[in-house]
């Protein structure tokens, strides 16, 4: 046990120190990535990297857009279990914060739960998370605060995908959604480009 708490002091003390977080916000990241289990192995040094990477990269992400390293915890955590680059969509919500309305602290918050709601694409993975953000960004526009905008883009996935939308497609305009997914998909399509 000693040498993984020295590995855990070590490590999380100085991602804190280095990526400007207090050091029990970075412990609390640490325990989310942790108690997550998706950087579960038997490799216990594989393990330890893994976890190394990805919290230094929510306490790099964090520093940069002034969020909480918890919240990009959890964005890495929700890219990871769609195969995607954690590092790679915490750029994309910081690179957001650049580009629109909504702050990527804001959307840090927002987006593990909203991806949470769509079906994982493991073909169009990047394309579906950089649609997501620019939906909760044109959100925000319209939404007097970013929770507003975050209720509003949850009540659109939950349209998206409802038995209710789907059966008054189908009924009114001949359009069956989860066929039009399917379809999409086979073309290059997420379910973003498909519900257009």
């Amino acid at each position: 046990w000693k040498p993984t708490e020295k590995w855990m002091n070590d490590g999380v003390v100085g991602n804190a120190v280095a990526g400007g977080v207090g050091r029990d916000d970075s412990f609390l990241a640490m325990d989310q990535l942790i108690s997550d289990g998706v950087y579960g192995d038997t490799n216990l040094p594989k393990v330890q990297q893994n976890l190394s990477k990805a919290h230094f990269e929510a306490t790099k992400s964090a520093l940069a857009s002034g969020g909480a390293v918890t919240d990009f915890a959890n964005v890495g955590l929700a890219a990871r279990k769609r195969g995607l680059d954690e590092a790679m969509v915490q750029a994309m919500v910081i690179k957001a914060d650049d580009l629109g309305a909504m702050s990527a602290k804001d959307v840090a918050k927002a987006l593990p739960a909203q991806l949470g709601k769509l079906p994982i694409d493991k073909v169009n993975g990047e394309r579906q998370v950089a649609q997501l953000i620019a939906l909760n960004e044109i959100s925000m526009n319209t939404a007097g605060n970013a929770a507003e905008a975050d209720t509003n883009v949850n009540n659109f996935l939950g349209k998206m995908y409802s038995s209710d939308t789907n059966q008054r497609l189908k009924k009114q305009h001949k359009i069956n959604l989860p066929e039009r997914y399917a379809a999409g998909k086979e073309t290059g399509k997420t379910d973003f480009d498909a519900f257009s």
